[in-house]
């Protein structure tokens, strides 16, 4: 969906963690992704519900949690991604 503003990518990431069940309504787009994904599994499903939404595919450096800093963060690479589609 292209012409989303910042504010609508950072809900459709917060739904992307809440869909793995990590509720974000405790956390602010601010918040370090890496101190709320703590389980392997659930990062792995959340990069795959997050290529899913926005029909991209993260670089390799994003297999990381502490690579994807914070939902804000996420939002600009997302973009930056689906401008170099």
């Amino acid at each position: 969906m292209r012409g989303d503003s910042q504010v609508e990518y950072e809900k459709r990431i917060a739904e992307c963690l809440e869909n793995v069940g990590i509720d974000t309504a405790a956390y602010g787009e601010d918040v370090a992704l890496g101190d709320i994904i703590q389980d392997s599994l659930v990062f792995v499903s959340f990069i795959i519900e997050v290529e899913e939404e926005f029909g991209i595919q993260l670089d390799d450096e994003f297999l990381i949690v502490d690579n994807l800093k914070t939902i804000r963060g996420l939002a600009d690479e997302i973009r930056l991604a689906e401008k170099g589609r």
